[in-house]
């Protein structure tokens, strides 16, 4: 799922970027239209994967170690997560949908990256010692852009409460 992972990445990384940034200005406007290509790219590894081990859930999980029942449970809130969030990614829907409960919705973007932190670490963490430092650098990296991307939302959020006029 790396590239829908990057996609939605990059997805996050231009809300996090200030307002008037060449490439927020460049990238806001196909934002949504990213959101549902990395979606595509991400019910293909939803699929697969759940192919894989749809034996072993539907067994009771007989068989799976505790880290990969947590990131079933993970990836369970993922798929719920990403169909809401892909459904009013499209033009159509968010248009009918009453404006505040479109941004109520969409905020919960912020969950759905953790929590895709969550699952891969869950994911890569027990394969350390088996892959040694190819699992270890992708953890690494996934840490870097969750980091980072944390940074620059909270720089950007602090921005913008600075600039707003207060309501007292």
């Amino acid at each position: 799922c790396l590239l829908g992972f990057s996609l939605f990445a990059l997805v996050m990384y231009v809300g996090a970027l200030p307002e008037g940034s060449k490439a927020r200005q460049m990238l806001m406007p196909i934002r949504g239209e990213l959101s549902i290509i990395a979606a595509i790219f991400t019910i293909g590894h939803v699929a697969n994967y759940l192919g894989m081990y749809l034996a072993d859930i539907l067994s009771g999980f007989a068989g799976m170690s505790a880290g990969m029942i947590a990131s079933f449970i993970v990836s369970s809130l993922l798929i719920v997560l990403l169909a809401a969030l892909t459904v009013t990614s499209f033009n159509t829907v968010k248009t009918r949908m009453n404006s505040d409960a479109w941004k109520r919705l969409q905020k919960t973007a912020y969950a759905f990256f953790g929590l895709t932190y969550v699952h891969l670490v869950l994911v890569l963490a027990p394969t350390v010692s088996s892959s040694g430092q190819k699992a270890a650098f992708s953890i690494a990296a996934y840490t870097a852009v969750m980091l980072v991307y944390v940074v620059l939302r909270t720089a950007t959020h602090l921005r913008a409460k600075r600039t707003r006029p207060s309501t007292s």
